[in-house]
């Protein structure tokens, strides 16, 4: 019994497999991705929903400036820049789909703000703190 394009185990059917396009039925652009910064580093984080891909290239903007892939993942769901990245410059990211039937689909785009100066921040107020 199908519902759907989801099989259930009990009526497994070869022919079946091959002659529905389930395979491709829950493929949508990757979703969700999120930038963190830790460490000085931007971690990005997504879902990865697509099925028939051999991986994500990893995109990034300078500010409002065009994106270049900076690096080509496999099929996972995370990515790592380690910059090098300018003082208060944001940056924007997105990953792109390599392979199979979705392949050149985007997912949302993020910004980061790696390397920002916090002038009169933290340090500022412990130098104060310190003086009393």
């Amino acid at each position: 019994m199908s519902i759907g394009t989801v099989w259930a185990p009990d009526t497994w059917d070869a022919d079946a497999w091959e002659d529905n396009t389930w395979e491709n039925a829950g493929d949508v652009a990757p979703s969700d991705l999120v930038a963190s910064v830790v460490a000085g580093q931007v971690v990005l984080t997504w879902s990865d929903t697509v099925l028939d891909n051999t991986g994500y290239a990893v995109q990034r903007a300078t500010g409002a400036g065009a994106f270049a892939e900076i690096n080509t993942v496999g099929d996972v769901e995370t990515d790592t820049d380690a910059g090098p990245f300018t003082e208060d410059q944001f940056y924007r990211y997105k990953v792109v789909v390599v392979g199979g039937a979705l392949a050149g689909e985007e997912s949302n785009i993020v910004q980061a703000t790696p390397n920002r100066s916090y002038t009169g921040g933290v340090r500022s107020r412990l130098r104060r703190l310190h003086r009393l």
